[in-house]
């Protein structure tokens, strides 16, 4: 569990400030949430040594004020700023992603599965943006309610606090054994959402042929079957899962009625005041209500893991080689020297020497596949050359930085995009 926390926090860059904001946050919250038994308790030694009066009652009633306010404001700001983290990181991390993708070789993604980086965009960052809160809100803020508790319970009796210990840690210990046990299911998970993000994209882009050759319904089986097996493994979580929760509630069953009975025991042992005695039977059905809540939520740990590693694979994608050169490019003379290049190992130009001069209008003419495309991309570093080099202004193309040279260079496209966005942004974009 705490590696997943160590994760979201490496992940989160930004949002550092606002996960350390909803921790503070979250403890106060749970130290005003146990200051409602420091009024039950100071109500009931009033009663008991028969001094209840107005006074008393008063001040019961203004630390039951101070509690309710102090758990609203801390409650607001825990979970605002634990919702932020979660959904800012995200888009954050879209960014980043954006940004990399730009540096990366075109090469790259003859090897890379397109349908994984769309999942990754997609489903990985969704998954991430909706999980990293709840996990905040219900996991840490129910950790941090009970710890709270269990060191009251620990000052007002040892005894009766050591057994809520011993609970906490079997519990902990149940969990552990849960996340190993949800962890192959949430790997299979990861791989069945990318192949389904796989089939989906390719019936989208194939859509006009589907149609044509009436592939679609049941004739679509491969789709068919992705949809079918994210269905089963979601489901195979969450039945791998269901025992465990199960024994947690049994365990924090047995420890609440252990509390009762050790706290009895001490009591007619004379050990333990009556007024605390009621107070440690009261808190011993309190004290875990955060921790089951967070035990239920504990499941999606792993596949939280699984959606935070998927993306950091994005890091390890490797950057367009670039120069240094930022200078503005004066000459604009365009030369190609001995220049060679293959898609795989489909050769595409061969020793290729050409010189466009500037202010000059060159057309590039061939039939159909003869490289007039790959010819112009070459220039603008959408591939590198496999040998021989391109010159720009008598210096290589690579030599430049990356912004520098496209600076330089306008091109339009033989495909047409029009984005979800403003007129005026898609015309900006051409």
């Amino acid at each position: 569990m705490l590696n997943v926390f160590k994760k979201i926090w490496n992940f989160s860059k930004e949002e550092q400030v606002n996960i350390k904001k909803s921790i503070l946050a979250g403890f106060l919250h749970a130290v005003f949430n146990a200051l409602e038994f420091g009024a039950i308790y100071y109500m009931l030694v009033n009663i008991f040594s028969k001094t209840l009066d107005y006074k008393a009652i008063f001040v019961c009633l203004g630390i039951l004020v101070i509690s309710l306010v102090g758990k609203i404001m801390t409650q607001k700001s825990s979970q605002m700023a634990q919702t932020h983290a979660g959904y800012f990181m995200a888009a954050h991390k879209r960014i980043e992603i954006g940004e990399k993708i730009k540096r990366v070789p075109m090469g790259f993604f003859s090897s890379f599965s397109l349908g994984r980086l769309t999942t990754i965009a997609t489903s990985s960052l969704s998954q991430a943006e909706m999980w990293v809160p709840m996990l905040l809100v219900l996991v840490l803020g129910g950790v941090l309610n009970t710890l709270v508790f269990v060191i009251g319970t620990l000052i007002f009796n040892v005894k009766v606090g050591l057994v809520a210990v011993a609970g906490v840690l079997v519990f902990f210990i149940v969990t552990s054994m849960m996340e190993k046990k949800s962890s192959a299911n949430a790997d299979k998970m990861t791989e069945t959402q990318t192949r389904l993000t796989k089939e989906v994209l390719a019936t989208l882009q194939g859509m006009q042929v589907i149609k044509s050759y009436n592939l679609g319904g049941e004739n679509n089986r491969a789709l068919r079957k992705s949809i079918k097996d994210t269905s089963n493994i979601l489901l195979d979580l969450e039945i791998s899962v269901a025992p465990y929760t199960v024994i947690q509630r049994i365990v924090m069953g047995i420890t609440t009625v252990a509390m009762v009975y050790v706290s009895l025991k001490l009591n007619l042992s004379g050990e333990l005041p009556l007024a605390e005695t009621i107070l440690m039977i009261m808190a011993s059905f309190i004290i875990f209500e955060g921790l089951i809540g967070a035990g239920s939520n504990m499941a999606i740990l792993r596949a939280c893991e699984n959606a935070i590693d998927s993306v950091g694979f994005i890091d390890s994608m490797p950057d367009m080689r670039e120069g240094s050169i930022t200078e503005p490019i004066k000459n604009h003379d365009i030369v190609f020297k001995n220049v060679s290049f293959s898609y795989y190992d489909r050769p595409i130009l061969k020793n290729v020497s050409a010189e466009i001069k500037e202010n000059t209008m060159t057309a590039i003419v061939g039939p159909s596949g003869s490289g007039k495309t790959t010819f112009c991309n070459l220039i603008a570093r959408f591939w590198d050359v496999n040998s021989g080099e391109i010159l720009i202004g008598g210096k290589n193309i690579k030599d430049y930085k990356i912004e520098n040279l496209m600076n330089s260079i306008s091109m339009v496209f033989q495909d047409v995009y029009l984005f979800e966005d403003t007129i005026e942004n898609n015309i900006k974009f051409g």
